[in-house]
């Protein structure tokens, strides 16, 4: 199977992890990722994820993504 995961889903385990539907989506973001890791789900990047995580100003959240993104098989580009 084939997920896409945008900027933001990337940088939800960052987020203030108090509130329950925040910590959810974190763990649920997580498993995502850790399934992707062992090959049982397609990672799908594109131009726009890149040039997002590349403009994010918090270095640690930057890597995170960086190193999420580099797990995909796939990579969607956008038309100029």
């Amino acid at each position: 199977m084939l997920v896409y995961l945008d900027t933001c889903s990337i940088q939800r385990p960052f987020d203030d992890q108090s509130q329950i539907r925040i910590a959810l989506e974190s763990e649920a973001v997580l498993r995502t990722i850790q399934l992707v890791e062992q090959g049982d789900l397609d990672l799908l990047s594109s131009e726009t994820l890149l040039l997002e995580t590349e403009q994010n100003p918090h270095s640690r959240r930057r890597r995170f993504a960086l190193g999420v993104l580099a797990l995909a098989t796939r990579f969607a580009e956008t038309n100029s």
